[in-house]
């Protein structure tokens, strides 16, 4: 399976409870109704994002209204995202972004996933997920490249998250391969966390303080930690197995 990763801006004259009304119907119809979409999850950031900073997070740089996930079995069943998103000659709302058929901005990136550890949970068709879900997208250090900033991230820091994050109970990584759209920012990968609440975060994120230095002192290894962020979302999955 292929994966697209595309984020999701709401216009400026679209308020936040009309933008997810739009994005969880209309927008949503329209991904789960596109020929070649084998799953689609859509996540929607309209929490709270200061949960996050007691354990160092900052809120990032890019603005961040919903995330859409969009697998097929090739990307050559989508041969123009504007099958998904709409008309990207449509004038933009602001210079350097695409517009979907719902007037939102996006910038849509094509990303290998990579599952670490996984978590079966039941939810129904369309409603959402009983999970406390964050996005991670994360800019490589200055210092390596993007292939070393894999190879670190995949060698070193993986292994060290499956350890000290004892919460996690789900963990993908996704490695940005190419932009789809005109001026999207720089993203180089976007980790995934899933845990049971937001209370587990808070308080098993981390197995100990020492756990917690170990991955402060490794993430500067190979990210730009002033250029990234983390984003909470609530999940809502519209097709793929296990749904009722």
């Amino acid at each position: 399976m292929e994966k697209l990763l595309t984020f999701l801006r709401r216009p400026s004259n679209v308020g936040v409870e009309e933008f997810a009304r739009r994005y969880l119907s209309d927008h949503a119809a329209l991904i789960v109704g596109s020929p070649g979409v084998r799953r689609y999850v859509a996540n929607l950031m309209d929490l709270p994002q200061d949960i996050l900073e007691p354990l160092g997070f900052n809120a990032g740089n890019w603005t961040i209204d919903a995330v859409d996930e969009v697998w097929c079995e090739s990307l050559d069943d989508l041969p123009d995202i504007s099958r998904l998103y709409g008309d990207v000659r449509m004038p933009a709302v602001e210079r350097g972004t695409e517009l979907t058929a719902q007037g939102f901005g996006f910038d849509c990136f094509r990303v290998t996933e990579r599952v670490h550890r996984e978590w079966d949970y039941a939810w129904r068709h369309g409603e959402q997920s009983p999970v406390f879900k964050i996005f991670f997208p994360v800019r490589r250090s200055p210092k390596i490249s993007h292939e070393q900033f894999v190879d670190h991230w995949m060698q070193s820091h993986v292994p060290l998250a499956l350890k000290h994050h004892p919460g996690m109970r789900f963990y993908a990584t996704n490695d940005v391969t190419s932009s789809l759209t005109r001026g999207a920012p720089e993203m180089d990968g976007v980790s995934v966390l899933h845990f049971l609440s937001a209370g587990e975060f808070q308080e098993r994120m981390f197995d100990s303080p020492e756990g917690q230095a170990i991955i402060g002192a490794d993430i500067v290894k190979f990210i730009n930690f002033r250029a990234s962020g983390a984003y909470v979302a609530r999940e809502f999955v519209h097709t793929g197995d296990g749904n009722a």
